[in-house]
């Protein structure tokens, strides 16, 4: 396997990527191991653990730690990919307490006194490569994520649900997809308790009352939610084809993720609710922002099914191979940002985050 190795001279890094030992092949973090091996340094398997000089944990999972090789807390690196709506418990003290250098993955995440940030970074060529064209004879919208639950105050979870509702009212031309949609009040309720236990725990909780009544009476209605529901579906660009608009919303608006890409190359128009983005990165007609409100996405929504979008699969291949936009915030320029900056790490005391590692286009 590339990058990784046994005991060797330099420098020998344990990784634990989701709380496994090796970041799989289709994953976008699959070139940090040529990233860090071009650095003189190795990545060693578990059972060689016993020479590992660091640590670089892919986003903490609490049962994993009893995994991880015995090292001390300034050897240990922690790059926190999900957001805290997702994974909240890894943006406590008590977790970061652990590490000597915390990567988030936006300005506005959590943040303590050994927190380094780096944007983006969630585009992957090779995850999506291939592109599709729109005769502009589409019709409908659809929306895919998993119903999830969270308490942390910059959470978008709950949006979707509200504006799910919204379109049912109005009786909007709206397909949904994921796991749990239609799920009952019983589950809704042990959810709704063990997403309050764990924001009590990480001490990132903003709890309202009017949210959880919201969850409940989208419980309720799932009968109505079930004409409209998909339920998992085997590739999310192949289901967007079917549809003239993608509705996006970012587990939080502080940063942008892979779903942007995904509708883009399903030769999508996009309803985007997340970080202000620049039109002018897109296909014209492509992009429709959005405030986190139901009255504001539904208003982008009817306007996007207005207006005329037509693009051909060489031209939007060009458009993203073009570019500035998807190659500064591809996964490869993440890696590479994320190698040196262990490698600067490891190799001196001095302040962070690191300076001077160069450009990466």
């Amino acid at each position: 396997m590339v990058g990784l190795s046994g005991a060797t001279d330099g420098f020998k890094l344990a990784i634990r990527y989701f709380g496994m030992p090796v970041i799989p092949k289709t994953s976008g973090w699959w070139s940090l191991y040529s990233d860090l091996e071009a650095l003189n340094i190795r990545v060693v398997q578990p059972e060689n653990y016993g020479v590992a000089t660091h640590l670089l944990v892919i986003d903490y999972s609490e049962k994993d730690v009893v995994r991880w090789p015995k090292l001390p807390k300034t050897n240990r690196f922690l790059t926190a990919t999900e957001p805290v709506s997702v994974n909240p418990i890894q943006f406590s003290k008590k977790v970061t307490s652990k590490f000597h250098r915390v990567i988030v993955p936006s300005r506005l995440s959590p943040q303590s006194s050994n927190t380094v940030v780096y944007d983006g970074g969630y585009i992957n060529p090779l995850r999506y490569s291939t592109v599709f064209s729109n005769d502009g004879f589409r019709q409908g919208c659809s929306l895919i994520n998993e119903n999830k639950l969270s308490f942390a105050s910059q959470s978008n979870y709950i949006l979707r649900t509200k504006f799910i509702r919204y379109a049912l009212k109005r009786d909007l031309n709206l397909t949904i997809a994921g796991k749990n949609w239609t799920r009952g009040v019983l589950w809704t309720i042990t959810k709704i308790m063990h997403h309050l236990l764990i924001g009590i725990r990480a001490k990132q909780i903003k709890f309202k009352f009017s949210d959880v009544v919201e969850l409940l009476k989208f419980s309720l209605s799932r009968k109505r939610v079930e004409t409209i529901c998909a339920g998992v579906v085997p590739d999310n660009v192949e289901f967007s084809l079917k549809f003239k608009v993608a509705i996006v919303i970012e587990n939080e608006s502080c940063y942008f993720s892979e779903k942007l890409h995904a509708a883009l190359i399903a030769g999508c128009q996009c309803v985007y609710v997340g970080p202000k983005l620049n039109p002018l990165d897109f296909p014209d007609g492509f992009l429709f922002q959005s405030e986190p409100h139901p009255a504001s996405i539904l208003k982008q929504v009817e306007e996007a099914l207005q207006t005329r979008y037509v693009i051909s699969a060489h031209d939007l291949k060009k458009h993203i191979d073009d570019s500035v936009f998807f190659r500064e915030n591809g996964v490869s320029r993440r890696n590479a940002w994320i190698a040196k900056s262990i490698f600067a790490w490891m190799s001196s005391d001095h302040e962070y985050p690191p300076q001077n590692l160069g450009s990466f286009t």
